[in-house]
């Protein structure tokens, strides 16, 4: 991930040097928080630039709230497409995830297939919905966004703490009891299936003892449940930190005045899906 560094670095400024060249509007959703994982994960696959907007074309619905059968369309033209690129890849590896899949004995055709679009699924629209929800909770706290201005160093502990406070994925953490347990005084059976719920474990006063339901980007770093727990975390987590980290210093960095572009009241959340954010975020800033 620290090898992809420099490479995040270049997209996220292309795509802040697109936005300041329309003036001093935009949609950050259209506009960054969408283009730039779907770019970033391009480049950990190897995509040649010349696929990239067919690539982005195709993927741009593959998110967990899509209608189950528009979804299953564009992830089997996503599989097709795919299946091409690995073949090109056999003939000539790149310095990229799929060519180094490919290389491994053993590793089938379906399976790289299979590892590509579980990357892209779990790793484009949540990274898309931190970026857009993040940005949002930043601009509703003034005071937060001077804090990230004026302390660029301590991006990390921000990222972190948007992660915990967030806490985009309501509901991923699953465990089966393998004996009988208790949980908050409640007798839980072996072999019962229990559905953590993130956002509450995140805010638990019992854990963050100092206003664990406000965003606070200098709060001290303690674990939380943002990728998961234990052997099952997020495979993607670092990617996602590299991204949010660059992504976030730029946006509060280059585009002076940053502000919401309309009422935060008229601002669609989106409630009702696996991955919480928003459907679009009109952003305005000082034009030069």
């Amino acid at each position: 991930m620290r090898a992809l560094e420099p490479r995040v670095t270049e997209i996220v400024t292309s795509r802040i040097d697109a936005m300041l060249a329309t003036g001093g509007e935009a949609d950050l959703v259209s506009a960054f928080a969408l283009p730039v994982p779907s770019l970033v994960i391009c480049e950990l696959l190897g995509v040649p630039y010349a696929d990239r907007a067919e690539f982005q074309r195709v993927t741009d619905v593959l998110s967990f709230d899509t209608p189950p059968e528009r979804f299953r369309a564009r992830m089997d033209e996503f599989a097709d497409y795919l299946r091409g690129l690995i073949t090109r890849k056999r003939a000539r590896p790149g310095d990229d995830l799929l060519s180094r899949l490919i290389a491994q004995n053993g590793v089938s055709d379906v399976e790289v297939v299979n590892i590509a679009r579980l990357l892209l699924v779990a790793g484009h629209h949540t990274t898309t919905n931190m970026f857009s929800l993040g940005t949002f909770a930043l601009l509703h706290d003034p005071g937060q966004v001077d804090h990230l201005r004026e302390h660029p160093d301590q991006i990390a502990a921000a990222v972190e703490e948007l992660l915990r406070y967030l806490s985009i994925i309501q509901l991923s953490i699953v465990r089966v009891t393998t004996e009988p347990v208790e949980l908050g005084g409640i007798q839980v059976p072996a072999g019962t299936t229990v559905v953590i719920a993130q956002a509450e474990v995140n805010r638990d006063p019992t854990h963050w003892a100092d206003r664990p339901g406000e965003l606070h980007l200098d709060r001290p770093h303690a674990p939380h449940l943002a990728f998961g727990h234990g052997v099952h975390q997020c495979i993607g987590q670092q990617l996602a930190r590299v991204e949010m980290s660059i992504g976030f210093t730029q946006l509060f960095t280059r585009l002076p005045g940053l502000r919401l572009a309309v009422p935060a009241s008229r601002i669609p959340l989106r409630t009702d899906t696996g991955i919480y954010g928003v459907d679009s975020l009109p952003i305005a800033w000082d034009a030069a």
